[in-house]
């Protein structure tokens, strides 16, 4: 019987092909391919963002996101374990409130787990206790790509968007993380 089984394990070695092996990227999130109709455009209507919390400041950013063309979406966290509920491939970027009343988990948690999941995914932590926006440093790029002081403005966002993109293009060429100093 033994064998038998061994016969039939060759077999079933040998008629693999060997083109066929194991992704490397088998944690990664799949992700809709947008293609800009120029390559190196930006625009609100190429994004797709959620915003986990239903503060004030928040309902603003993503009113005026929604105007400026972006497909915006609002979920509340009632429990850590309902982030891996969220449909994440289908959102590019993720807006991060500092902490969830009453509950014991807080951005970098959050943060954490969406990097952990999708290193492309961009990552905002809004609060209004921020003095001043600024593009995350290396600390902070583990659980956000910018800190954004609000209430906030499409423009602000985006001035800060651009040189967190440039810093994620250099991560990925050079493999080496790169700085940025507050703007």
């Amino acid at each position: 019987m033994l064998d038998r089984i061994k016969q039939i394990w060759r077999a079933q070695v040998r008629s693999t092909p060997d083109h066929i092996s194991p992704s490397e990227d088998k944690n990664c999130v799949a992700r809709p391919v947008v293609r800009p109709t120029a390559p190196r455009s930006f625009s609100w209507n190429n994004e797709t963002i959620l915003c986990l919390g239903a503060k004030a400041g928040f309902q603003r950013l993503g009113k005026s996101l929604s105007e400026a063309g972006a497909t915006v979406a609002f979920r509340s966290l009632t429990r850590l374990q309902d982030l891996y509920l969220l449909p994440l491939e289908h959102y590019t970027m993720v807006i991060l409130p500092s902490n969830w009343d009453g509950l014991e988990f807080d951005v970098v948690d959050i943060g954490g787990i969406l990097r952990r999941a999708d290193q492309n995914m961009f990552l905002v932590w809004a609060a209004e206790d921020f003095v001043l926006s600024q593009v995350a440093d290396n600390e902070m790029r583990k659980f956000c790509d910018i800190a954004l002081s609000l209430p906030a403005s499409v423009e602000s966002l985006e001035l800060f968007l651009r040189p967190a993109r440039s810093v994620l293009v250099h991560q990925k060429v050079t493999g080496m993380p790169r700085d940025f100093p507050s703007i």
